[in-house]
């Protein structure tokens, strides 16, 4: 299991709040530090409305307004990584564009790329990401089987497109024809894994447990295997990611906060550093219970059986060569003796020995 502590947008466009933030992913045990990278002029226009979430925790106002206030520079990203790699936290980040998307790959160096809901269908960024070679997370909020499975086609198109040396758009843009060819081939080679993990979403801020519908992460396990499916979540409480956990979830992505009362759009449907703590261990514990998944006794069980379980006994006084029948065993616990389980094999055999109530039938 892995886990995501998504700092996100909650560092409020200072780099100074996001490098604490990463001391509290580090402190958490969270596997990585995520933030969202983007140019605010290249992910809206001017005029696009806040959603109404955002409306509710910032206010009115343009999108576009918001978003540069909380865009950090490129420099700032590159500290980040930095100090990421300096404490021993994997560093990860949600590009908006693919300007953004080449700079985490090509000046900073990350092997790993997470794609949001909201990107989830764009397949030009999907594709040149691929393309690539890196690892992929991607987020499925607000889609469909059949959009998710669009977009994980062209994601194999684009892997497909690295391993040959070539470039997914050399000749014009590819064809539904091409993707779907590619995607049906590594999915069935089971290569797809290698480079590939979904995420489970439900795009509200909060969502609210009605809405999480935690079962479609085995739906997308069963449609999408052998892809590693995970859940990225926004609801309240830790609830849904133990769920989550227990359904097979290889990843869980969850948004933090230096203070859910803080100015921001993300804030409030974010964990303060205490509840993701509760989270944290509460997912452990639940792995650890979850167990291999194979029915075997513990160590513990192995040394009660032999106190627990009931062995194959005298009911009565038996004779040497007399045929045993079910009404000359009894089953009791017993220091010695067949196992209970035994029984189909002692009756009907011939006594080989005399013995008495409650001794041991060993023949």
């Amino acid at each position: 299991m892995k886990v995501i502590a998504e700092i996100g947008v909650n560092h409020d466009g200072d780099v100074n709040i996001a490098l604490k933030m990463v001391d509290a992913c580090k402190r958490l045990g969270a596997d990585y530090a995520k933030f969202q990278i983007f140019d605010a002029a290249k992910l809206v226009t001017a005029s696009a409305r806040r959603a109404t979430y955002q409306t509710q925790t910032v206010g009115a106002g343009s999108q576009f307004d918001m978003l540069k206030s909380l865009q950090l520079s490129y420099d700032d990203f590159r500290t980040l990584k930095a100090y990421c790699d300096e404490i021993g936290i994997a560093f990860l980040a949600t590009p908006f564009d693919e300007d953004s998307a080449c700079f985490l790959i090509d000046d900073l160096g990350c092997r790993t790329i997470k794609v949001g809901s909201g990107d989830m269908d764009n397949l030009p960024l999907l594709l040149l990401v691929a393309s690539k070679g890196v690892e992929m997370i991607v987020s499925t909020g607000m889609a469909t089987v059949d959009e998710i499975r669009r977009s994980v086609d062209a994601i194999a198109y684009g892997q497909l497109c690295y391993r040959r040396g070539s470039d997914p758009f050399a000749s014009g843009f590819p064809t539904i024809d091409m993707i779907t060819e590619a995607g049906r081939s590594l999915q069935e080679d089971g290569t797809l894994a290698a480079f590939l993990t979904l995420l489970h979403c439900t795009s509200e801020y909060p969502a609210h447990h009605p809405t999480l519908n935690m079962s479609a992460i085995v739906l997308l396990r069963e449609v999408f295997h052998p892809v590693s499916i995970g859940f990225s979540d926004h609801s309240t409480d830790d609830v849904a990611a133990i769920m989550a956990t227990t359904l097979g979830a290889t990843v869980i992505e969850r948004h933090i906060t230096y203070d859910k009362l803080a100015e921001g759009p993300d804030h409030g449907a974010s964990l303060d550093e205490r509840e993701f703590a509760r989270m944290m261990d509460r997912i452990k514990a639940t792995a650890n219970a979850l167990g291999s998944g194979q029915k075997n006794p513990s160590d513990n069980e192995l040394a009660l059986r032999g106190v627990a379980r009931k062995r194959i006994v005298a009911a009565r006084p038996i004779r040497a060569g007399q045929i045993l029948t079910h009404k000359d065993i009894a089953l009791k616990r017993s220091s010695e003796g067949r196992p209970a389980g035994d029984i189909f094999d002692v009756i009907g055999r011939t006594a080989t020995v005399d013995v008495n109530i409650d001794d041991a039938i060993s023949t």
